[in-house]
């Protein structure tokens, strides 16, 4: 009986994979969720804010770097995701640290501490980690984004989404004095 309809339907004929990747993407999403939660508690409105920024700075920093020419000179093929991935998280990690003795810090210690609340922060928090997730996707080979299913390959990698995650935060910067 279902054999017939299964045969007669190239979507479901095809390959069971969609069933099983659609399973995976409510996981993901139920992750970032749960991920996004515990950020928003534990840490401040003004710390996710920070690490906001830091990762806009180090996408800036990564996207400026000529890589051609420094592999040119050491005669190496381009980086590496991977060495992309671990120079963006540890540019984060650097800039979070770094950036509170700025005068970015003091604008963060006299304005944006007052009227902190919780829900703010767990929103901006969830901007926080998908704006990470986008930037880290980013970096990957378009052979292994490519190996994604079509609903993260779409939400996180192909435009507009991808345009729209990664202005999400500043726009909820700006709505969430």
């Amino acid at each position: 009986m279902f054999g017939g309809i299964i045969r007669n339907n190239p979507a479901l004929a095809a390959s069971p994979s969609h069933i099983i990747s659609g399973g995976w993407n409510y996981l993901f999403l139920a992750g970032l969720i749960v991920v996004a939660l515990i950020i928003g508690f534990l840490l401040r409105r003004n710390r996710v804010i920070l690490i906001i920024i830091s990762a806009y700075f180090a996408k800036v920093v990564l996207d400026a770097i000529p890589w051609n020419y420094f592999c040119h000179l050491v005669k190496l093929s381009s980086p590496s995701s991977d060495v992309k991935i671990f120079l963006f998280a540890a540019l984060v990690v650097f800039f979070f640290f770094f950036l509170p003795g700025t005068a970015i810090g003091i604008l963060f210690r006299n304005r944006i501490l007052r009227g902190i609340s919780r829900w703010q922060s767990i929103i901006l928090s969830f901007f926080m980690v998908i704006l990470l997730i986008v930037i880290v996707i980013s970096f990957l080979p378009l052979a292994t984004v490519n190996q994604f299913s079509p609903f993260l390959a779409k939400y996180f990698y192909q435009e507009p989404w991808r345009f729209i995650w990664f202005i999400a935060p500043i726009i909820g910067l700006f709505i969430l004095k």
